[in-house]
């Protein structure tokens, strides 16, 4: 069995998934759809428990468009960005160190591109997770 194949497999796979979450973590949720939950919200008692559900969204929602500051000139740090940042450090070396390795070799590989999806990818994760995102 050869372990370059699988070394290679799991590389694609990571930067695929890397990829993935990527796009997924910086498109916000519409406003349109905070429009329609604000509708929501207008239509509900303030003592039931979806209204304070949904308002609690809402907020987060809101928070996230206009990322917003906690008090002053701070941002609030969550596990989301602890979690972005190591990750992005982790497949930004990785990605980098199987790029030199790729380059270093006679042939060429067309492997190289999957890994510098991953550097380009550990590179967003470590912006989305050094700071708040103002998406408007």
């Amino acid at each position: 069995m050869k372990w370059e194949i699988i070394i290679q497999a799991i590389g694609a796979l990571l930067a695929t998934l890397i990829s993935i979450y990527q796009i997924k973590t910086n498109i916000p949720r519409s406003r349109n759809k905070l429009k329609q939950d604000l509708e929501i919200l207008r239509l509900l008692s303030p003592d039931s428990e979806s209204y304070k559900l949904i308002k609690k969204s809402i907020d987060k929602d809101i928070n996230t468009i206009y990322a917003l500051k906690t008090r002053k000139g701070s941002y609030d740090l969550n596990i989301n960005k602890i979690i972005d940042l190591i990750s992005g450090i982790l497949f930004f070396f990785i990605g980098s160190l199987w790029t030199i390795y790729l380059m270093s070799q006679s042939e060429p590989n067309l492997w190289i591109i999957v890994s510098i999806i991953m550097v380009v990818g550990g590179l967003g994760q470590i912006l989305a997770g050094m700071g708040n995102k103002r998406i408007v």
